[in-house]
């Protein structure tokens, strides 16, 4: 989501800014910051790590980073399934898997999700 937070007001409409709204030095522009973005913006990133943090309390020991990769794997083989098995399954490519197992990458939040719910569903033996 990409959306200009600036705009423009000219000389005579200056008086209908926000209380936020400054002149930056050498311009003749008066630029708005909208703090309701912001407030979103921080209320979308509090509920993300709330979401992850209690995803992470269904696994022990590391931080969900730096386990995630093993755990992916050991439920890939109590599968059964290939690298390529285990990316349909969560809807990314291979190479991803690869790279999350190896440890050379670290998953976006909804790829940790997708894979946090394939190895719960893996998490015993001889499921599929």
């Amino acid at each position: 989501m990409r959306q200009s937070l600036e705009f423009k007001v000219d000389e005579e409409e200056e008086g209908s800014g926000s209380g936020s709204a400054y002149r930056p030095k050498g311009t003749d522009v008066l630029l708005d910051f909208n703090f309701e973005h912001l407030k979103r913006a921080n209320d979308i990133l509090k509920f993300a790590a709330t979401k992850l943090e209690i995803e992470q309390h269904s696994l022990t020991g590391a931080p969900l980073d730096e386990r995630l990769g093993g755990e992916l794997r050991a439920a890939r083989l109590r599968a059964g399934h290939s690298q390529r098995e285990a990316a349909e399954a969560i809807g990314y490519d291979h190479k991803d898997i690869s790279e999350w197992e190896r440890g050379e990458r670290i998953p976006h939040p909804n790829a940790a999700k997708n894979i946090l719910d394939y190895i719960a569903k893996h998490s015993k033996p001889n499921q599929s």
